[in-house]
């Protein structure tokens, strides 16, 4: 049985940690984007309020939803990539490295079936609602290619989890 999957030197692991880093910060981009573009929009919202021949902007509540859809979910590999995420260590920090590499192992893998589920689910219902045709409330928009949005920044997230797991598992086998 062979264990070359799991070395970093040139191995897969790091073809896949590549395509990860890449894939995050093009979404980390675009996630950026869009929380720009609702920071003018609201802006925009509060300037048009408050000048009584504007008025306020149409949609501005659907809009901001759906970009805030696209800031979470495009964020969310990005974030584990940084490790930027919430960890509690208190216990695993005193233990060997190895126990503690078996233990983010474990987290790790099962991050990923939770994170594939989700992804999946997301699907599911963003199919459902295309077929029945459901739209935004104010600019009549469909919502489905947001959801989809969301399950791919999921699966993206199982993408770098699987490159945490793999090297956690390589930390495992060392000596």
């Amino acid at each position: 049985m062979s264990y070359v999957v799991f070395e970093m030197e040139g191995g897969n692991v790091a073809h896949l940690e590549r395509v990860a880093n890449f894939l995050n910060r093009w979404l980390s981009w675009v996630g950026a984007g869009a929380l720009i573009a609702v920071m003018l929009l609201v802006c925009a919202n509060i300037i048009g309020r408050s000048v009584p021949q504007w008025g306020p902007i149409k949609g501005t509540y659907d809009l901001v939803g759906l970009l805030g859809g696209i800031m979470l979910g495009f964020a969310l590999g990005y974030t584990q990539l940084q490790k930027a995420n919430i960890r509690v260590e208190i216990l695993v920090s005193r233990l060997q490295p190895r126990t503690r590499a078996i233990i983010d192992s474990i987290t790790f893998f099962i991050s990923i079936i939770l994170f594939v589920l989700i992804s999946w689910q997301h699907a599911k219902f963003a199919t459902s609602i295309w077929q029945v045709g459901e739209l935004s409330e104010t600019l009549r928009v469909p919502f489905f290619p947001l959801i989809y949005a969301l399950a791919f920044g999921c699966l993206i997230l199982c993408l770098v989890l699987l490159v945490d797991f793999l090297k956690a598992l390589a930390e495992v086998r060392k000596k």
